[in-house]
């Protein structure tokens, strides 16, 4: 009998599961990207060290991403 019960106590939780997962969630993403990409050849500048090595970065890149998520689960 208690197995019954505990039979019986699990096949209500998982219907109750069932019908919470059946709620409608509703998801909004929206955001931006920023990228900027810059290339530089032979600037004079004073990008040198003492044992006569280029320290300068030819390249550069920079990105920003902003993502805003909202999750609507009920309305009410």
């Amino acid at each position: 009998m208690k197995c019954v019960n505990c039979l019986i106590l699990v096949v209500f939780f998982v219907l109750g599961a069932f019908a919470n997962a059946q709620a409608a969630t509703e998801v909004k993403m929206t955001g931006d990207v920023l990228m900027y990409g810059s290339y530089f050849s032979n600037r004079n500048f004073t990008g040198w060290n003492r044992a006569g090595k280029n320290t300068e970065d030819n390249f550069e890149v920079w990105q920003r991403i902003r993502v805003r998520t909202d999750f609507v689960a009920n309305e009410a």
